[in-house]
């Protein structure tokens, strides 16, 4: 199908997937993931298809927009909530995008913006500048998906993200994995030694569940806590 006529009818939704505080097991916010209102669903390859038809851009703003949009009339907003929003590098870095975040309201809206790792980033020095305009308006930058994207590690180290999210390969399966638990133990001190919030996604028995918080993880994500769900609107 041609993308741009799905983005003509806006036949895309979010699901958003609850993120949960493990010592308290209360929801402190959620992932607003993108499907699609198609005959057969294409939410998996969406972003690619976008990419190959050079539409991403206008992809990715319109599911940022409505991602926030539903979010802020649903009965689940909450301002101490946090909202993560997936965002590609390409866009950030495009010089329209300061002025769509700045035709956003989301001066009352406690965002994360995961910025995807399976895009190459041709321009670091560009998007080091973008992340920082972003920061400045106090939206926070997640890395998505540690342990299975293209991110180098310097990389992720020059962004200074405040959240780092890991990918659901390094959590499943952790409890039988000793290689897994060290890199566990090393990511969890490495993000207290330096304040990050630190996401284990992945997390769907209740082994894993006990481990991550014997281990000393404070943040998860996983259909064991949480199925992805459409919001209550008001």
């Amino acid at each position: 199908m041609c993308l741009s006529n799905l983005l003509n009818v806006e036949k895309i939704y979010h699901l958003y997937q609850p993120i949960i505080n493990l010592e308290t097991m209360e929801i402190v916010g959620y992932e607003a993931l993108l499907r699609t209102n198609t005959p057969t669903p294409i939410h998996s390859n969406i972003f690619s298809i976008a990419k190959n038809e050079g539409c991403l851009y206008s992809l990715d703003t319109l599911s940022i927009s409505k991602a926030i949009n539903v979010y802020c009339q649903s009965k689940e907003y909450d301002t101490e909530k946090v909202l993560f929003i997936n965002i590609y590098p390409s866009t950030i870095i495009n010089p329209e995008f300061i002025f769509f975040i700045n035709s956003l309201n989301i001066e009352n809206l406690n965002v994360v913006f995961e910025i995807n790792e399976y895009e190459d980033i041709n321009d670091f020095d560009e998007l080091l500048i973008g992340i920082k305009l972003l920061k400045d308006k106090n939206i926070k930058i997640a890395i998505d998906d540690i342990g299975k994207g293209n991110l180098e590690i310097f990389k992720i180290l020059e962004l200074n993200p405040h959240v780092i999210k890991i990918d659901s390969s390094i959590t499943r399966g952790i409890t039988e994995s000793l290689e897994k638990q060290l890199f566990s133990k090393l990511l969890v001190d490495y993000c207290k030694q330096l304040g990050i919030e630190l996401v284990f996604e992945g997390i769907e028995n209740k082994d894993t569940l006990i481990k991550m918080k014997k281990d000393g993880v404070i943040y998860g994500q996983g259909y064991l806590l949480g199925k992805p769900y459409m919001l209550n609107s008001l």
